[in-house]
């Protein structure tokens, strides 16, 4: 059986998955005049599953960095989207297409594979999807107690260098992913980020 939830996170880096989130909150330049993003009171942070820079849900939860923003709606497939709503962008192309850095998380059910094996058929449809694709760096870690993969993938898109963190979690029978998106020029800003909310992922 293919699976596709967790492929989907790590390769919705273009403009249009970032607008999931901008035609929610009508940011600047995004169906309607320049104003300020929406903060939401602490009422409605609370509401939204969000208290004290913690993402909390009924399957999960997650740091969220201060000034990030939860996706009202995120892309089909994705349990959540947090974009860096405040971010400038490195160059006139990142800015062109609107891109920001964000990070979304998914689950998927194992079924009767290793995390291993799901973690070659990831690859695999991933490859399929982009033959420019590198996977840069790959390695085992302990995600709270969860036996985890995590890597690095290298892709271009309308001509700018993207960088992905993907970080797949077995739990359950379940793979749960997080993938991080990013340029290539602004990874060294956030890796260490990257690496804070990985560890902070829990699931209840």
């Amino acid at each position: 059986m293919k699976k596709y939830i967790i492929i989907f996170l790590a390769i919705i880096i273009l403009g249009a998955a970032v607008w999931f989130y901008l035609k929610d909150n009508q940011l600047p330049g995004i169906g309607g005049e320049d104003r300020e993003v929406p903060q939401g009171s602490q009422q409605d942070n609370q509401e939204n599953g969000i208290n004290e820079g913690i993402l909390e849900t009924d399957e999960f939860s997650v740091m969220m960095p201060e000034g990030w923003q939860k996706s009202i709606n995120p892309p089909t497939g994705a349990k959540a989207m947090v974009v860096n709503v405040s971010e400038e962008a490195a160059s006139p192309a990142v800015q062109q297409i609107g891109f920001k850095t964000y990070f979304s998380v998914g689950s998927d059910s194992l079924d009767d594979m290793s995390l291993d094996e799901y973690i070659q058929l990831v690859k695999g449809e991933i490859a399929k999807i982009d033959s420019g694709v590198v996977f840069s760096q790959e390695s085992q870690v302990d995600i709270n107690g969860m036996d985890s993969r995590a890597m690095e993938i290298d892709m271009s898109q309308q001509g700018i260098d993207f960088k992905v963190l993907m970080v797949v979690m077995e739990k359950e029978g379940k793979a749960w992913g997080l993938s991080f998106n990013t340029t290539q020029d602004k990874w060294s800003e956030y890796q260490d980020l990257f690496t804070s909310i990985v560890y902070s992922f829990q699931v209840k």
